[in-house]
């Protein structure tokens, strides 16, 4: 049953009308997850008006949706698991490894644009704040200065297309004994 959701989950994001090709026009939207095992981004952008081009006839527009008359539209997909040393993070390293990483695996569309990152995480907004960061926190923000973003904590993102718990539904590992 679990197997059979999850394959029919997978065939909906995939559908073409679930993705759209990036457009000139359009503010991008980063949103950004982590789990105990893994990371995950949505990459999507604001363009047209939502009565003219509908992505999910039954979806309710977000606040966001509704105020500019345009319609958030999917443009990629990404996530990858954690290594051993990552999996030992702290939940606010994992979740800034998230924005990071994903910003730089879709520089070719953020670069150069004002854009937005979203996260579920509030301590990640305090973490862009810092005056003199230091170690890790130093290293993110200096790869992170070539971008030009806003970074908003939005508790309803993208997060049913984020992580997805790959022990559920990933081959299974034989346990060591």
């Amino acid at each position: 049953m679990c197997q059979s959701a999850f394959e029919q989950l997978i065939d909906q994001l995939l559908q073409s009308k679930m993705l759209a090709y990036p457009c000139d026009v359009g503010t991008y939207i980063l949103d950004t997850d982590a789990s105990e095992v893994g990371i995950g981004a949505v990459l999507s952008q604001l363009r047209g008006t939502a009565e003219e081009r509908p992505l999910f006839p039954k979806r309710s527009l977000t606040v966001e949706e509704k105020e500019s008359g345009q319609e958030e539209k999917v443009i990629a997909y990404a996530s990858r698991t954690l290594s051993k040393e990552e999996k030992k993070y702290c939940v606010t390293r994992k979740e800034l490894l998230a924005v990071v990483y994903f910003m730089n695996y879709f520089r070719h569309y953020l670069i150069g644009r004002t854009f937005k990152v979203r996260s579920d995480h509030q301590a990640l907004k305090w973490i862009f704040k810092l005056k003199d960061p230091t170690g890790q926190m130093a290293r993110s923000q200096e790869s992170l200065a070539s971008f030009t973003f806003h970074f908003c904590i939005d508790q309803v993102i993208n997060m049913a297309m984020l992580t997805v718990c790959p022990e559920d539904h990933g081959p299974k590992r034989k346990k060591r004994t």
